[in-house]
């Protein structure tokens, strides 16, 4: 193997590295906005006596970006259901 090719193949993975590690960072930072968003809205509704209207928006949010998987996971840790139940939960919200 050349120098020059093993630099080039060590610069492809670290440039392979670091977009990964943005794409990490990037779903942390939407499940955080995701989870102080229904911290806000369950705090908006204490305090104005408002129900909680709609508790699954966040499940959406992955329906809408087509990952699946993401939202059964959403919907099971708002509902402390179990896989079954959360993936015909998540079934029923993508045939609407």
């Amino acid at each position: 193997m050349t120098p020059s090719l093993f630099v080039g193949l060590v610069s492809s993975l670290i440039i392979v590295a670091l977009v990964l590690a943005q794409l990490v960072q990037q779903r942390h930072s939407e499940y955080r906005i995701i989870r102080l968003e229904r911290e806000f809205y369950e705090l908006r509704a204490q305090f104005t006596r408002e129900p909680v209207q709609d508790r699954d928006f966040e499940v959406r949010l992955p329906l809408e970006r087509g990952a699946k998987i993401d939202a059964i996971k959403c919907y099971r840790e708002l509902h402390h259901v179990g896989l079954r139940e959360a993936k015909q939960a998540v079934d029923g919200m993508t045939a609407i």
